[in-house]
C-alpha cells in the first residue's frame, strides 16, 4: 500500500506539470496573437494613405477604359447602321 501512493504522487506530480506547460503554452501562443494584430494594425495605419491613392486610380483608370468601351461600342452601332443604309441603298 506504501509503495503505491510514491507512484500515484509522482504520476500527479507529472499531470501538474504537463497541464503547467500546455497553460504556458496557451498563454504564449495569445500573446504572440497579439502581438501579430498589433504590428497587423500598425501596418494598415501605416499604409493607408497608399492604399488609399491606389484605390482612387484604379478607379480612374476603370473610368477612362469604361469610357473607351463605351465609345467604340458607340462607333461600332454607328458603323454597323451606315453599312445597313449603304446595303439598302444599293440594294434597291
Amino acid at each position: 500500500m506504501f509503495s503505491e501512493q510514491p507512484e500515484a504522487l509522482e504520476r500527479l506530480e507529472y499531470q501538474i506539470l504537463e497541464q503547467e506547460s500546455e497553460i504556458s503554452n496557451v498563454e504564449n501562443r495569445a500573446c504572440f496573437a497579439l502581438h501579430c494584430i498589433q504590428m497587423e494594425t500598425q501596418l494598415v495605419y501605416a499604409n493607408m494613405e497608399v492604399l488609399a491613392s491606389a484605390l482612387q486610380k484604379m478607379a480612374e483608370y476603370e473610368r477612362i477604359a469604361h469610357s473607351e468601351v463605351s465609345s467604340a461600342a458607340a462607333l461600332q452601332m454607328l458603323f454597323c447602321v451606315f453599312h445597313f443604309f449603304v446595303l439598302a441603298f444599293f440594294s434597291a
